[in-house]
Formats: structure tokens, C-alpha cells, sequence
């Protein structure tokens, strides 16, 4: 892929999240803290060699989690929109689908997974939203935190809400 495709391809991701900023969407609610999109112009490919990362807060919807935000970092690399990005939270949180490192798994972000160059960012930022509000059997990378969930899901809960008042901001 040409660095000309992929300046493309993330200036629709920047026009997303400048279309974000100005609408209010109860489904999807992310915010940026810092992104180097934001400065890009015209043709100027010269700040995009190696990874591109957007550091923000995803307000996740569900019940449990609805006051609070997480610190979460959107991470574009040279595959770029032929391979997905990933999604790193600031720490491990106490999830099925969150790995030790703090990335995220979900359908639309494993190999051989749904992702396709086609899928927009706001697509991606809905799935792991969903899957943080509802944990996935599918994809669980935290085996501890899946088998607290099947066998007593208050137990998890509060595993969860212990996990994220370590890490989370208020909105």
C-alpha cells in the first residue's frame, strides 16, 4: 500500500472523530485526548511513517460502567486499513476479552476476524464498546476473568468495577 492510500485512509478516520466532536451519539461516545490527526494536512506523509496513536477515553454504555470513562489508546500501524488497528487500554482491566498487555479482542479485531479495509472506525469504536459493556465468550484472553463470569456473574462484577476504579476517569 502507497503511503498516498494510507494518508486516505486516516484522513477518514480524522474526519470521523471531527464529526464525533461536534454530534452527540448515545451508542458510540468516545473522546480524544491527543491524536497526531489532528495536525495533518494536504499531502504531508511525513509524520505517518511507523504507528499513528490516537489516546482517548471510551464512555462505555452499560449500567456498570455508565459514569466513567476508560483511558484507551486507538493504534494505527503500517498495515493500515488493509489490517485492523488495535485497541490498547492504559492497564489490564479485570475482562474476559482484555489480554494481560491491555488489548482488546473482539470479532472485529483478530485475524481472520470480520475486520475488512471497508470498516470505519466508528464500526470499530461500537464493537469494543459493546464488548466492554458485554463480555463475549468468543475471543477471551483472560481466563480467569471468563470463568468468574460463567459461574457468577455478581462475582464478576465486582471484580470488575475493582479492577476499573483503578483506571477510570469520570466523564
Amino acid at each position: 500500500m502507497s503511503d498516498r492510500d494510507r494518508l486516505k485512509a486516516l484522513n477518514t478516520v480524522r474526519n470521523t472523530f471531527k464529526n464525533w466532536e461536534s454530534q452527540a451519539d448515545a451508542r458510540v461516545k468516545f473522546v480524544i485526548v491527543n491524536s497526531p490527526l489532528r495536525a495533518l494536512e494536504g499531502d504531508d506523509t511525513s509524520s505517518l511513517a511507523g504507528e499513528v496513536i490516537i489516546d482517548g477515553r471510551l464512555l462505555p454504555n452499560s449500567e456498570l460502567f455508565k459514569n466513567h470513562s476508560l483511558p484507551v489508546q486507538i493504534i494505527f500501524d503500517t498495515t493500515y486499513p488493509m489490517g485492523p488497528p488495535k485497541v490498547k487500554f492504559s492497564t489490564t482491566l479485570y475482562h474476559p476479552n482484555i489480554d494481560e498487555k491491555g488489548y482488546i479482542c473482539t470479532d472485529i479485531l483478530v485475524p481472520k476476524g470480520t475486520y475488512n479495509a471497508s470498516k470505519s472506525i466508528r464500526e470499530i469504536i461500537e464493537e469494543v464498546t459493546d464488548t466492554i459493556d458485554n463480555p463475549s465468550e468468543n475471543h477471551c484472553v483472560h481466563t480467569d476473568a471468563a470463568a468468574v463470569l460463567s459461574r457468577n456473574k455478581e462475582e464478576y462484577k465486582q471484580k470488575a468495577l475493582e479492577a476499573y476504579e483503578k483506571v477510570w476517569l469520570l466523564r
